[in-house]
């Protein structure tokens, strides 16, 4: 059996996860703040915490997989570096994760029959800015991954909004955005990579552990309106 083992640290959630090659979560650890970033404290506490759950140790380990953003700088840096530390002592495989999949395959277990085939993730991106992928889970279609300024100019009404980036576009005042339903409390965690995780591992899809680094997107500054808004009318799940 195969142990991959996953860090999850683009955002607030500090999680680790340990999948077979079948997708199959065998044990996972995470503790999510909404204050300020722990990963420095307990990442790799978490990853101790998992290796003894199951009875392992570091040898056991088949590859590491890490979440490769966009989200926060200060988890991106550590959850990348944790990853390639563990790569590079122990000779092990790197495979990259899109954080924006696991917010979708976190939306359809809590979504369950409700599940809409047209979803927008939103990842917090400070400021008056979210990082943005949609999917169309009929189509199995993706876009690319782009920068969006929190204001009335959206295009996504289509869509099903999930995430904390989301959230964002609930504190504008005067914004109707008709009959978008938002999921806020959707968020990136180490289980639900599992499915790409084992794909990728059985696929063999590695990344260069020498020249792999986090994708950041980009900096972008957006003015704050001028006008405030805010959506009326917009059924907000899981509060």
């Amino acid at each position: 059996m195969a142990h991959i083992i996953i860090i999850e640290s683009t955002g607030y959630n500090c999680s680790i996860a340990i999948v077979d090659e079948q997708g199959k979560v065998l044990s996972c650890v995470e503790e999510r703040s909404t204050e300020q970033y722990i990963h420095t404290e307990k990442l790799h506490r978490f990853i101790g915490n998992c290796l003894q759950e199951l009875n392992l140790t570091f040898s056991d380990l088949s590859a590491v997989a890490v979440s490769q953003g966009p989200g926060s700088y200060t988890g991106l840096r550590y959850g990348v570096s944790a990853a390639k530390g563990l790569c590079s002592a122990l000779d092990l495989p790197l495979i990259a994760l899109n954080p924006f999949q696991a917010m979708v395959e976190n939306y359809k277990a809590v979504a369950g029959a409700k599940e809409a085939t047209k979803i927008a993730a939103m990842i917090d991106a400070r400021r008056h800015e979210v990082f943005v992928q949609t999917f169309d889970l009929e189509t199995q279609t993706k876009s690319e991954v782009s920068a969006l300024i929190v204001d009335e100019n959206h295009t996504l009404s289509d869509f099903v909004w999930i995430g904390d980036g989301a959230d964002k576009f609930v504190e504008l005042e005067g914004l109707d955005l008709g009959n978008v339903t938002i999921y806020p409390n959707i968020f990136t965690s180490a289980k639900y990579h599992a499915l790409e995780a084992s794909e990728k591992f059985n696929a063999k899809q590695f990344e260069d552990r020498a020249y792999f680094v986090p994708f950041y997107l980009k900096d972008f500054v957006a003015t704050k309106p001028k006008t405030k808004f805010s959506i009326k009318g917009i059924p907000k799940i899981g509060e």
